[in-house]
């Protein structure tokens, strides 16, 4: 299996934190927009509502412990910093875009209700993949720092506040069938109130992960259990 970092050739964190900012004016004005029949910004909605309500119960206690609040805020229809139009997040769009381009991906974007820095909490992205990292590799790794967990095929965060979750669930589009759907989150790390937060964004991506899998078919293949066991150390 080709071997390369959990985030794979994702934009680095430091470019992703740069589009945060440079779209966190539009971001600001939609959050603000919200009309009078859905929840304002203010308020904001449970946990359990977010990313299409895939968080279970401990993934809702996951996020409410990183962030320090109960009560959160999703975007939808933001105009992104390369002005693609990013829609709210549902299963069936996720299922839509795993093949399509960046631009046509499907992201789930949660920040803290009444936040004003534009900078999330998590965001979700979920694409194909031909191959996955090797877990001894990844364990062997120095910097930066990653912790892997033995779920899916491949499942680690590391030290830049992401994740990634590899499992095995072929999906067929334009270049063919694809083995794996990966899994990938971006944190802006500024936003979270606890230090250690490795287990805790574990247990959300895979919660999220497991409702995606249900919904392509292939759960049990996919090999995302309900409770995320403890890092493995080998």
């Amino acid at each position: 299996m080709n071997q390369m970092p959990p985030l794979g050739n994702q934009v680095g964190p430091k470019n992703r934190i740069l589009l945060w900012t440079l779209s966190s004016a539009l971001a600001v004005a939609a959050l603000s927009g919200c009309n009078k029949d859905t929840t304002s910004e203010a308020d904001g909605v449970p946990a359990t509502q977010v990313c299409a309500s895939t968080l279970n119960t401990s993934a809702a206690a996951a996020l409410k412990r990183i962030s320090g609040t109960d009560k959160f805020a999703e975007l939808e229809g933001r105009s992104t910093a390369d002005g693609a139009s990013q829609k709210k997040f549902s299963l069936s769009s996720a299922v839509e875009g795993l093949h399509g381009t960046a631009s046509e991906q499907n992201q789930c974007t949660i920040y803290a209700a009444g936040d004003k820095s534009a900078h999330p909490l998590i965001e979700v992205d979920f694409e194909v993949a031909t191959s996955h990292p090797d877990n001894r590799t990844a364990l062997q790794r120095d910097s930066p720092k990653i912790t892997v967990y033995s779920i899916g095929a491949y499942a680690a965060t590391n030290a830049n506040f992401g994740a990634s979750l590899f499992s095995a669930c072929p999906t067929k589009g334009p270049e063919g069938t694809k083995p794996y759907v990966k899994a990938i989150m971006y944190s802006s790390g500024d936003q979270f109130k606890e230090e250690e937060t490795s287990k805790d964004r574990m247990i959300i991506l895979n919660s999220i992960s497991r409702r995606l899998a249900q919904k392509l078919g292939c759960a049990k293949a996919a090999n995302l259990p309900i409770k995320v066991p403890a890092p493995t150390t080998e």
